[in-house]
């Protein structure tokens, strides 16, 4: 039986280290308890993501509003209201009075006193109970000062009705719903037709793919024989993954607790990505070197390329409709979930301009850094290296499941589904580049519906 190298264990330590202090540093959004008052607690992290959840939520209702709006204002609401009592950020208790007169619910007293006293007279003066107090006459400059974004042409809206001024009203509801449609509309519903007409083609190749494993036809498919010579061992591949991940994640949390300024994140992100995943490819490179090797053992490889990338192409789009059923089924699961870990991907566009430079540079590291890396460690190392203890049901389970290990627990099923995807595609053609072109068209697609449910 093969032995793992001993340096392994020194890897093992540190990156669980790394997550049990990173969980210490970076808590979970826990939804406030009626009787419990919370620690006040700043818009970072999960508190930032429901942030943007309860943004897009807000968007998508008044993008919907010519077709007789949606549902998503009273769930935005909620959200909003947790977020005010939770942190001491006073965006989220102006948009909870707004959103509430919206839905002609009365004056939220105890948001309002969340707010500062010199400012609870324009909120009562807007939406307070008849007759209401005069309203400032700087109410207009204070709204505009709030940047309220994307409801800032509500209230306004909101405060022309007060002074009986409906043609300024109906001007900035009109603006409201442009930004809306031009945020949700215009951006985000192609992309969503897009991802059903592939999917439609996917699902016939889905059903193709079944029938071919009901039938054990695998040369259907396309299936290339795997090398007879195995030089590197279960240890060596193992212990790169492990390095991999133990120098990511160290690295990135004393990044985290030594950088503080949001304008550096990004830029150090996409570092921190490609230098953790060089180092990792460097150290693995001089094991192979070691065993009269290549990394050509891990699917590395330049043969076949265009049928591998074709192949990656084929492969998402039978991907798509099972993504499809996971993601509803994750949905169901955690529907009454109060604990939510934090989507990096959202959490750093949130931060960068809609146009800069810092978004092109988190399109290299979701779009080109992680399928590059994660599927040289987790398809080509990691599977690698279960198969040369197991069949390939079992690394292919295996696989995904530690791949989902380290995403969001509520992403959890539709992330062990294209764990299972990608790893599938890697047995059968003994390449990484399959999974590698898979893996871009997903975190590409992904990328540009956060972007679009965003907006400017």
């Amino acid at each position: 039986m093969q032995t793992l190298p001993k340096i392994i264990y020194l890897w093992l330590v540190l990156l669980i280290a790394s997550l049990l202090l990173g969980n210490r540093l970076e808590p979970r959004i826990t939804r406030p308890s009626p009787t419990v008052k919370p620690t006040k607690i700043g818009l970072s992290g999960p508190n930032f993501e429901r942030y943007l959840t309860a943004e897009r939520l807000t968007r998508t209702h008044y993008a919907l509003a010519k077709f007789g709006g949606s549902d998503t204002l009273p769930e935005a609401l909620a959200i909003y209201r947790e977020l005010a009592l939770a942190t001491n950020q006073l965006n989220p208790a102006r948009k909870v009075l707004i959103l509430g007169n919206q839905l002609h619910k009365p004056l939220d007293e105890t948001i309002l006193k969340l707010l500062p006293e010199g400012e609870q007279s324009l909120w009562r003066s807007l939406y307070g109970p008849y007759p209401p107090p005069p309203i400032p006459l700087d109410a207009e400059a204070q709204l505009m000062a709030m940047q309220l974004r994307f409801l800032d042409n509500q209230a306004l809206a909101d405060l022309y009705k007060r002074q009986d001024n409906s043609q300024a009203a109906e001007a900035a509801e009109a603006r409201r719903d442009a930004e809306a449609q031009g945020a949700i509309l215009k951006r985000l519903v192609p992309l969503f037709v897009l991802a059903v007409l592939g999917g439609v083609i996917g699902l016939g190749l889905l059903l193709f793919v079944g029938f071919v494993a009901l039938r054990r036809e695998w040369h259907l498919l396309g299936r290339v024989s795997e090398a007879v010579e195995q030089k590197l061992t279960w240890g060596d591949l193992l212990d790169g993954f492990v390095f991999y991940l133990a120098s990511y994640r160290a690295l990135g949390l004393l990044v985290g607790i030594v950088v503080t300024s949001r304008a550096a994140v990004v830029p150090l992100q996409v570092l921190l990505q490609f230098a953790t995943g060089g180092l990792a490819l460097a150290y693995l490179a001089a094991k192979a070197k070691k065993r009269g090797t290549s990394l050509a053992e891990l699917g590395v490889s330049r043969e076949s390329l265009g049928a591998n990338v074709l192949y990656g192409l084929g492969g998402y789009l039978a991907t798509l409709p099972l993504l499809g059923v996971l993601g509803l089924l994750s949905s169901w699961l955690f529907r009454n979930s109060t604990t939510t870990a934090p989507n990096p991907a959202m959490t750093l566009l949130s931060g960068t301009s809609s146009t800069g430079w810092e978004r092109g540079l988190l399109f290299v590291t979701i779009s080109v850094g992680a399928p590059l890396f994660e599927e040289f460690f987790f398809r080509g190392a990691l599977f690698t290296g279960l198969r040369r203890r197991f069949s390939g049901l079992p690394s292919i389970l295996l696989s995904a499941v530690v791949f989902a290990s380290v995403h969001p627990i509520q992403d959890a099923l539709p992330i062990v589904g294209l764990g299972v995807s990608f790893a599938t595609m890697r047995h059968l053609r003994q390449s990484l580049v399959p999974g590698m072109v898979a893996h871009f068209l997903q975190n590409t697609l992904t990328f540009l519906m956060l972007t679009a449910s965003l907006g400017d």
